[in-house]
């Protein structure tokens, strides 16, 4: 997981978020960078699927090799919890995938875990090619996507009454670029959906959290070359 404690961001007087948070975020980007940044839909597009309760050991798809060319950032940001599980796993050598098999962790909200069944020793190559596929997918926004999507996500909510600040876009930026793209981007279009009112750091964390849960385990583990009591 990307290494954030959940402390309170930094603040400012209040003003119109939306455009600071552009301005903000552009003027730390190249004009080369920003002539090629694709803003995200203004569109929100409502709440997105989450995984459903599965079985205590389930194993990766079958599929051929593992693709070198995972979907695009928006395709992956409108999947499902279970298919972008899925696109992960798929990514990784039809060989070393038929070794690894998912299992429900100790009570009832903890995350799945990474099993690995078998003794035979692991081919290098396949772990280089699942390390490989996966790096794409790991790929953070440009500092221009996220502005825009912070000033969606800000024009479809509201502060608490009283409320005499605003967080500092900065701050937002460079915590989200720290997570991988679709990740950042889907939970906040996602949070309009669940609450009417601004988020805090922690409950974004926690969306990205579960989301990306599987992903970021996959590719650390792999990269240990699944050591650490892996086997079942």
């Amino acid at each position: 997981m990307p290494n954030m404690e959940p402390e309170e961001p930094a603040f400012q007087p209040i003003g119109s978020l939306a455009t600071r948070i552009l301005r903000s975020a552009l003027a730390s980007a190249s004009t080369g960078n920003s002539s090629k940044a694709k803003a995200t839909d203004s569109e929100t597009t409502g709440r997105r699927e989450l995984a459903p309760a599965v079985s205590s050991e389930i194993g990766p798809p079958l599929g051929g090799t593992g693709s070198a060319r995972p979907p695009t950032t928006e395709a992956m940001a409108e999947m499902s919890q279970v298919d972008l599980d899925r696109t992960a796993m798929a990514s990784v050598p039809q060989r070393l995938a038929r070794r690894l098999v998912w299992r429900l962790g100790n009570g009832l909200e903890a995350p799945r875990e990474l099993r690995l069944i078998g003794e035979a020793p692991l081919d290098p190559v396949d772990l280089e090619t699942a390390v490989a596929n996966l790096k794409p997918m790991l790929r953070t926004a440009p500092p221009q996507a996220l502005a825009a999507a912070l000033a969606e996500l800000r024009s479809l909510t509201c502060r608490p009454s009283g409320s005499e600040v605003d967080l500092v876009a900065t701050a937002w930026v460079e915590r989200l670029a720290t997570w991988p793209a679709d990740i950042a981007i889907w939970a906040l279009r996602e949070w309009p959906s669940r609450s009417k009112w601004w988020p805090t750091w922690h409950e974004i964390e926690g969306l990205m959290e579960r989301r990306a849960h599987e992903r970021l385990e996959l590719y650390r583990r792999l990269r240990a070359r699944l050591g650490g009591g892996s086997r079942s």
